[in-house]
């Protein structure tokens, strides 16, 4: 070996004399006068590589390890990831999200994860999917997701730079998935298409962007008119359909660049263009097929319709409030017949504004403050009812889906503030910097979107950066969980185009995606991961539903597809335990000890196609795991969970008779002592003539 710190490893046979020569490495011969140093020696460990990954079972665990005296092969990329390479494989027991980690996080160690699969002989030629040297998660953690149960994971535990390797703990297990952002790729700069005369023209410099109710259709403001894309909703892929032109009128004060909002009441299209308003609407209810609806009715003093910063409705579809930056927010009413009547102006230096998924509260920043209108449910005017002074200078505002929370995000950091009761907000935490690729660029983060299901934003900055922040209660931290640049690689491989002049915004109703659009390099996709609905029951151990006391049904719903609802059982002694479901949906149970121990297993030993599972059981914490069998079906089921401990068995019953009926059997029975351990049900069985037993089946009451 030639390396600076390097090591040489050979197979050795037992009792045969080795000698060592140890010398300047090269460039060092003659330039150093002197040199000292350690010779070390031992075993490899018996995983040293790759071909020969030891193997990590089960949902979670912990190992104890070393790659002290472990080695690379020749090819093997050490560059980011360390040398002394140690690895693991690991199959997925399930679909999900998994997450490894080190607890020695002060010592040089590092941690990365790759993807095997039969074409690939060495070390080098492993895909690599993840690394803590890009996870921005404290700590020396990789975070995975495996599609399907079986996929085989490979982990590898290195050490940096000149460190010699050492011992350290390894954990693995389930967990919740990770709020993080993915480039997905872009449309096309420009398109070119014929008016309504045959004349050429061409779609390009995308600026403000809407998406219908549906998600189907996403609408952008152009310099040659309205462009529509079908959106795919699993994608998130935009398809280039149709080109409208904009009607503008300059001596009425028409910009030519409106302001675009879907009226999902009415379900039409609406542009803001200045001084007037232009509806589109759907041809035979295809969102992606539209026509001009005319100019849109106006009455009132509105001084110009311009919400050059944003438009939202609220829920009830009665209201529309326009954001002008920097100055105002105008409220409309909205007729019977769709027509539009300004009803207020508020009139301050707001920056952007937003309004409570329950309607009724319209939260404004106006730089270092947040102020929280009320409107009136009858007219629509707003009125500020508190405030909350912020230390920065914010821009962009988004309400979490609980209407619990408002975030801000703006030239260089981040809050969030406490709305449980809008007319006494409260700031719960700031984030005073966010990173940035260049430092003399200020992110300065104009577009914001709550995420679904989670306490946690994505924005969108003018410095080429995209960021994912979350809310942490349990801690009291505003974390940032994810950083896309511009003109970089992310953690997918993929390189982010140039976004830095983002110009225009939209986030899909679906929660799947967001949109940016760019003046030289189209609209960007962005995958916002896995959409998370509001869970009844948790995913994993760490988030289970007690059950506290025998016999117990709780109900719930598999909300999403790959959903699963664990349920913790804390038995005081060894006994007997049977739970089941009932319901429409094909149910799979596990029963689990507190380690991830498989009891029992089963899929369709219950009524219909749902789950039933009897077991021995000992004292101590158990888990009920309930999902759908084939692991896509989505829909609401019922489980009951009955425990007998062990005791005196319960005597036998006496007197058992059957009497016959009209396509029945009428049973009637003694129920003997239960010797100190209850009943908690009877069950009976049938046998036809000559055939076998059919499967137990619960006796009523």
């Amino acid at each position: 070996s030639s390396r600076r710190a390097g090591g040489l490893s050979i197979v050795a046979d037992q009792d045969q004399p080795y000698r060592f020569a140890v010398g300047a490495a090269d460039g060092h011969a003659f330039s150093a006068p002197s040199a000292s140093g350690n010779l070390v020696w031992g075993p490899t460990p018996g995983n040293n590589a790759w071909s020969h990954a030891d193997v990590l079972t089960g949902t979670s665990g912990t190992l104890r390890a070393s790659n002290r005296y472990a080695t690379t092969e020749t090819g093997e990329r050490i560059h980011d990831v360390g040398h002394s390479s140690v690895w693991w494989s690991f199959d997925a027991p399930a679909a999900g999200w998994y997450r490894f980690w080190i607890d020695e996080t002060g010592l040089p160690f590092t941690l990365s994860a790759y993807r095997p699969s039969d074409a690939v002989a060495a070390a080098g030629q492993l895909e690599m999917i993840a690394s803590n040297q890009t996870e921005l998660a404290d700590g020396i953690v990789v975070i995975l997701y495996a599609e399907r149960a079986g996929d085989r994971i490979v982990v590898r535990v290195g050490t940096h730079g000149d460190a010699e390797g050492g011992e350290f703990t390894l954990r693995w297990e389930e967990t919740d998935a990770p709020i993080w952002l993915r480039y997905a790729g872009r449309t096309a700069e420009r398109y070119a298409t014929q008016n309504d005369e045959g004349e050429a023209v061409e779609a390009a410099n995308f600026r403000l962007l809407a998406l219908d109710a549906s998600g189907g259709a996403l609408y952008a403001a152009s310099d040659a008119g309205l462009a529509v894309f079908e959106r795919d909703a699993d994608r998130g892929t935009l398809e280039f359909e149709q080109l409208l032109p904009f009607v503008v009128d300059t001596e009425r004060g028409d910009t030519g660049q409106p302001v675009l909002w879907w009226d999902a009441l009415r379900e039409r299209l609406l542009a803001f263009g200045g001084c007037s308003v232009r509806s589109y609407v759907p041809i035979a209810g295809e969102v992606t097929k539209l026509e001009d609806g005319g100019d849109v009715a106006v009455a009132g003093d509105p001084d110009c319709a311009y919400g050059d910063r944003r438009v939202f409705g609220d829920p009830s579809g009665k209201f529309v409030y326009l954001v002008e930056l920097r100055s105002n927010i105008q409220a409309f009413s909205v007729g019977d017949d769709g027509a539009l009547t300004h009803v207020q102006t508020q009139h301050s230096w707001f920056q952007d504004a937003a309004i409570s998924k329950a309607g009724g509260h319209v939260y404004g920043v106006d730089g270092g403050s947040l102020r929280v209108l009320a409107g009136d449910s009858d007219t629509g005017e707003l009125s500020e009812v508190a405030s909350v002074g912020v230390s920065g200078d914010y821009q962009a505002v988004a309400v979490s889906g609980d209407d619990s929370l408002v975030f801000m995000v703006g030239r260089q950091g981040a809050a969030v503030v406490d709305v449980g009761d809008p007319e006494a907000p409260s700031l719960l935490r700031t984030l005073e910097e966010l990173p940035q690729e260049e430092t003399w660029r200020r992110p300065n983060c104009v577009f914001v979107a709550a995420r679904t299901g989670h306490p946690a934003v994505d924005a969108f900055c003018r410095n080429g950066s995209a960021y994912a922040l979350a809310w942490r209660p349990d801690t009291g931290e505003l974390v940032l969980t994810d950083h896309v640049a511009d003109w970089r690689v992310n953690r997918y491989n993929d390189l982010v185009p140039p976004f830095r002049d983002i110009v225009g915004f939209a986030a899909s109703p679906d929660g799947l995606h967001a949109y940016a659009a760019t003046p030289d390099h189209g609209i960007l996709v962005f995958e916002r991961g896995p959409v998370v609905a509001e869970d009844d029951h948790g995913d994993v151990r760490g988030t289970a539903t007690p059950v506290a006391s025998f016999p117990a049904t709780r109900t719930g719903t598999l909300e999403t597809v790959g959903d699963r609802d664990v349920f913790r059982l804390d038995l005081a002694a060894p006994g007997t335990l049977v739970a089941r479901t009932t319901g429409s949906v094909d149910t799979f149970g596990t029963l689990t000890e507190a380690d991830g121990t498989v009891v029992a297993a089963d899929d369709d030993s219950g009524t219909g196609s749902n789950f039933a599972i009897t077991a021995d059981v000992k004292d101590g914490r158990h888990y009920i795991e309930v999902r759908a069998a084939d692991g896509r079906q989505k829909g609401d089921y019922s489980l009951s969970v009955e425990f007998a401990p062990d005791g005196t068995v319960p005597d036998a019953p006496t007197g058992l008779a059957a009497a016959p009926g009209d396509g029945e059997a009428r049973l009637s029975w003694t129920a003997g002592a239960d010797g100190g351990s209850p009943v908690i049900r009877h069950e009976y069985r049938i046998r036809p003539d000559g055939g076998s037993y059919g499967s137990w089946q619960r006796i009523p009451g």
